[in-house]
This record gives structure tokens, sequence and C-alpha cells, in this order.
């Protein structure tokens, strides 16, 4: 695992993963925000 340089860690495929499944969450959030403030 490399923690020490952003770009390097971003390039692995963990990583990748996990801010797919984060930016999928907040647009989830968002979204249901958005209706429910209508």
């Amino acid at each position: 695992m490399i923690t020490g340089s952003v770009q390097a860690a971003a390039e692995h495929a963990e990583f990748r993963c996990v801010n797919s499944v984060l930016g999928n969450l907040k647009t989830t959030i968002v979204g249901t925000n958005y209706i429910f403030k209508g």
C-alpha cells in the first residue's frame, strides 16, 4: 500500500473502488435531500 503520494495511491484499484462508492453515496444523499426539500 502506498501512503506517501496521493497520485500514486489514487491509481490503486482499491482506492478507485472506495472513491466510486463514496461518490455514489454523496450523489444519493444530495438527491434525497433535493427530493425532501422539493
